[in-house]
This record gives C-alpha cells, structure tokens and sequence, in this order.
C-alpha cells in the first residue's frame, strides 16, 4: 500500500492555479494535463522556472505513445498553459501560472473529400502512398546505436547508397556543422528510431547540408519532423531528414 510522505519530497504550488485547474472555463483534456502535471513536477519540484525535457521522457512519464504526446505537447502551448523556448537540439518548457492566458482549445474542422472535390486529390489514398513506397524492397539490416559512443564509432559505418564511409561523407563538413549533424542524427535514433541507426547515412547527412544551407536551425527541423509525425501519411511512409527537406520545400512552393 502507498503511503506518500511530504518528507520524501514535495511540489509547492498555489492554491490558486489548483483552484483554476479546476474550474477553468478552458476544458484541459486529460492528455494534456498529463503533459502540465509533469512539466510542473520537474520545474517546480525542483525549484525552477523551466527545464529542458526530451520526448522520451514526457512518454516514459505520462505513459502516452510518442504522436499522442507531441499532440498534447502543442495542445497545451495553444492553449497557453505551457511555452517552451530552443535550448540546442532540445526544448526548454516552463509552465505558465497566468491561468486569464488560459485559453480553450480551437474548433476542430474537419474536411470531408467529397464536400469539396477540389481538396480530394490532396489528401493521401493507397495509390499514392503505394506510389511513395514503390516495391516491397527489402529493408537492410539496421546496426543498433549505443549514444555513448564516440562519433568514431559512426565512421566506422558504410553508407549502402555511397559505398563509402561515413567519415569521407563528412570531410568537407565543417566541424560546428558536423557537430550539429551528428546531434541531430543521434536525437532522430534516440527519440525516433528506439536506437536503429539510420542505414543511409549519407542521404541524412546530405539532408541536412541542404537544410543547413537554407537556413533552417535544429529545433525547426525537430518541430517539423513532430508535426509530420502527425500526418497519417508519414506514418505509413516514415520520416527520415530528406522528407524533412522536401516538407520545407512544399512549404516554400
């Protein structure tokens, strides 16, 4: 049986934000009260304004699959309970105890494809899906990613679209950019890919360049490659850096 005892620690918080939680006129769906609750814990719980929390932890914490919690992640910033600012390739969140901020969640529109033909052939259907995928090529093996490893270990790696290593990928490559690659690469096996290393390297580091040439900062790419995880397309395709460029290049359109 549990017995929760103040001497093994608590949060201090007002009674006036429990108060508001509960009588909000802002309707604070149960997914994201998980999402405010923990970013409470660990700000408050350790006397701080903000923290820097990565999306295996939300999950771990709240118990939700990784698309249902970057779902509440921008439900609770929409509805102004939470913010979060770039610190690197990760976010900084900090609640906002403002609770007159607090807003009710947007109307939900919802598109029929037969309302408006002209929207149909917008949305995915088996044909263009089965068109991105091509054929059921087999998949290569994928070595697993330990992040304790030295990038050394990477270079030892064989691009299967080049044939060469990983290091002559990266021998034009600014050391700060390649920095910055190899975070980014690291966050998506991590966070993205439950530690299988890419097996194209290559390609994602070519991606990368050329969102690094565009202009495009880490935490853009990251929060893009959050909101195609929304995408039902994507989840029957995947996500990898390049379909992360060629997004920014139809938003560019």
């Amino acid at each position: 049986m549990a017995s929760p005892q103040l001497e093994n620690g608590y949060t201090k918080i007002a009674n006036e934000i429990l108060d508001a939680f509960i009588g909000s006129k802002a309707t604070i769906p149960a997914e994201v009260r998980r999402i405010v609750d923990f970013i409470i814990r660990k700000t408050y719980g350790f006397r701080k304004k903000e923290d820097s929390i990565s999306l295996s932890q939300f999950a771990l914490a709240t118990r939700l699959k990784k698309p249902s919690t970057i779902r509440a992640i921008h439900k609770a910033i929409s509805m102004g309970i939470i913010s979060r600012t770039a610190n690197g390739i990760t976010w900084k969140y900090r609640f906002i105890k403002d609770f007159t901020l607090w807003r009710p969640l947007a109307p939900r529109l919802i598109i029929s494809p037969t309302a408006n033909k002209s929207l149909a052939p917008r949305l995915p259907t088996k044909e263009t899906i089965q068109k991105k995928e091509g054929a059921n090529a087999p998949v290569p093996p994928m070595k697993t990613h330990n992040e304790n490893h030295h990038s050394d270990f990477w270079e030892e790696i064989i691009d299967i679209d080049t044939g060469k290593p990983v290091q002559k990928i990266l021998k034009n490559v600014k050391p700060g950019t390649a920095n910055t690659m190899w975070s980014l690469i690291s966050w998506a096996v991590k966070e993205k890919r439950d530690n299988r290393a890419f097996p194209n390297l290559g390609k994602q580091f070519k991606a990368l360049k050329i969102l690094q040439e565009i202009g495009v900062p880490p935490n853009e790419i990251i929060t893009r490659w959050e909101e195609m995880e929304l995408d039902k397309f994507y989840e029957k395709t995947g996500i990898d850096f390049m379909s992360v460029v060629q997004s920014f290049e139809k938003k560019a359109k």
